[in-house]
C-alpha cells in the first residue's frame, strides 16, 4: 500500500467512527449535535436529536 492510500484509508477509518462521549453514552446520544443546535438557541432540532435515541426525552 502506497502512502497515498494508506492516508485515504486512515482518513475514511478515523471519520467513520462515532465521537467518544457518543459511543461511551449507554444511549449513544450525538451530544455534539444536541449541544451545537442549543447553543445557537434552535431548540426544535436539539430535541430531535435527543428523540431520536432517547425514549423519554
Amino acid at each position: 500500500m502506497d502512502q497515498t492510500s494508506l492516508r485515504d484509508w486512515e482518513s475514511r477509518c478515523i471519520q467513520e467512527e462515532p465521537p467518544r462521549c457518543q459511543a461511551a453514552c449507554p444511549l449513544h446520544v450525538d451530544a455534539r449535535a444536541f449541544l451545537g443546535h442549543a447553543a445557537q438557541g434552535r431548540w426544535r432540532e436539539a430535541r430531535g436529536v435527543l428523540e431520536r435515541t432517547m425514549p423519554l426525552p
